[in-house]
């Protein structure tokens, strides 16, 4: 039903009773974007 790829990005764990994966929870590291990471064209919308 999804890309086995979607695996590496969840946690392992799952559920001891129903045996679902914990796949709405998982940990993420956000950061604000280095200037050359920012595509062109595409940054903060200048206030009018």
């Amino acid at each position: 039903m999804h890309d086995g790829a979607t695996n590496r990005l969840t946690f392992a764990a799952f559920d001891p009773e129903s045996r679902q994966p914990a796949y709405k929870s998982c940990a993420a590291r956000i950061r604000a974007a280095r200037d050359d990471e920012i595509p062109r064209g595409r940054g903060v919308p200048k206030a009018h």
